[in-house]
């Protein structure tokens, strides 16, 4: 063969191989590409399964029982998840939320998303998790564990309870009743096990209630002339009285509750005068009456709306246990509402929380109200404590509500109101027949504090 005829081959061959290696790179470029789209198909469906579980996962936080058995399709209604048809699709792909129960408090969740990896291939992937209804304990007895007592001075009982914080330690101002010892006592709780007075001072009263702003503390006595005293606790070693304010009348002052520069006091039925009084605190050591309202029976107890627009008080009267006063004017309170509880049992104590509140009676029943509307409040739930009803301090969340009573072998009590139309007992504790009168929970130190009537134990303090 000449050379013309060898080159001719050689270059035939050559075409061929370059024939063979492009075909081979054109196969092995689709082949990437395709895998390539795969992958992200594949990604695209594991975050929507995934999505998937999230969504079950915060329809359990929400309730448990929002996670019904079955087949499901996922939509977002009111900025929340819940469950809608039996499918839902997005961007060609179907997702299915399947749920099945394991037992009584865990269910099986599984997400499977399904869709076309190409026209004539479908694909599948699924996720599973196992989600537990995390509030069951709540439905379990939770126990209530003294953690220590304190012996004050004489047989005077203990009357209320405030906190106060000065740097790193936690005090408790403890009231008393009128006796030959100080009124007033600071005690150091900073070690809750540990308890230590280390200031009082002669009030030369009852102290019936206790509030602290700042470093003062105001109280509420049966002083004719000075039923609010204020007391200053800047040094806690010596506290000291400031001022005072004498009211018209002779009617006990009760209740008080404050914040900022203004506080809310209530006394006894006052004989055709006021029985709440709005007093500007802007100088302490200066209280000055701004305003009155009167109700017409004795008011207990009071306490300060969250949003410090209004007061609600638990009183005596037969036909307005429940009332709102309007304080958003402090020189104008005025009456916004009022519930008539049935029977004739004073209401004793109360607690708000968002705009809720709790209301205890003197006959152990306990009721929610909704004020969400003040003018127009109203009971969501009750029950029958099966105690009479001293004081009352919300928990921690708000999802339960400590119960100081006046019934011997069952002193403090704790009653669940995760569900406000049906508040239900959790615990009680025996104090040894010390009655438990004002009671507050403290959420740094975990503990419920509280004044008691026991010649051994005024100041009692709980591990919740």
């Amino acid at each position: 063969m000449n050379e013309r005829g060898t080159t001719i081959v050689e270059v035939l061959i050559v075409i061929a191989l370059l024939s063979i290696i492009s075909l081979g790179f054109i196969r092995w470029l689709a082949s990437s590409q395709e895998a390539s789209v795969f992958a992200g198909t594949r990604a695209r469906a594991v975050l929507l399964a995934e999505e998937g579980l999230e969504a079950s996962r915060n329809m359990r936080d929400g309730a448990f029982n929002d996670l019904t058995l079955g087949t499901h399709g996922l939509a977002v209604s009111g900025g929340v998840w819940t469950f809608s048809g039996a499918s839902d699709t997005t961007d060609g792909f179907t997702r299915e939320v399947m749920v099945s129960p394991v037992d009584a408090d865990t269910k099986e969740v599984v997400s499977e998303i399904t869709w076309n990896q190409t026209t004539y291939r479908a694909a599948t992937l699924a996720l599973t998790t196992y989600l537990t209804n995390w509030e069951a304990e709540k439905g379990k007895l939770i126990p209530i564990i003294p953690d220590a007592t304190l012996d004050l001075d004489g047989p005077a009982d203990g009357t209320e309870v405030a906190m106060y914080v000065s740097g790193l330690n936690t005090y408790v101002i403890l009231g008393r009743m009128s006796s030959a010892q100080p009124e007033l006592y600071v005690i150091d709780v900073t070690d809750p096990s540990a308890p230590a007075v280390v200031g009082s001072l002669e009030i030369g009263a009852d102290v019936n209630d206790i509030a602290v702003v700042g470093t003062v503390a105001y109280l509420a006595t049966t002083a004719n002339a000075a039923e609010l005293q204020v007391v200053s606790l800047a040094t806690v070693t010596a506290p000291i009285l400031i001022g005072t304010l004498n009211l018209s009348g002779n009617s006990d002052a009760e209740t008080l509750t404050a914040a900022g520069s203004n506080l809310y006091l209530g006394r006894a039925s006052n004989s055709g005068g006021p029985e709440v009084y709005s007093i500007s605190i802007a100088v302490p050591a200066l209280p000055v009456e701004l305003s009155t309202l009167e109700v017409g029976d004795s008011i207990w107890k009071m306490a300060l709306a969250q949003s410090n627009q209004y007061v609600y008080a638990a009183t005596g009267s037969n036909t307005k246990e429940f009332i709102v006063v309007n304080v958003t004017t402090p020189t104008a309170i005025s009456l916004a509402g009022t519930i008539d509880l049935s029977g004739t049992n004073d209401a004793t104590a109360i607690a708000p929380f968002s705009t809720y509140a709790v209301l205890g009676r003197d006959d152990g029943f306990f009721y929610t109200v909704d004020v969400t509307a003040p003018a127009s409040p109203s009971t969501l739930g009750f029950m029958d404590v099966g105690m009479k009803i001293n004081d009352l301090a919300m928990g921690v969340d708000d999802d339960y509500v400590f119960v100081g009573s006046g019934t011997v072998g069952a002193e403090v009590a704790v009653v669940d109101i995760t569900t406000l139309a049906s508040p239900t007992s959790y615990y009680s504790v025996d104090l040894s027949g010390n009655e438990a009168m004002g009671v507050m929970w403290d959420s740094g130190l975990n503990r419920v504090f509280g004044a008691g009537r026991g010649n051994t134990e005024e100041l009692f303090v709980l591990i919740p």
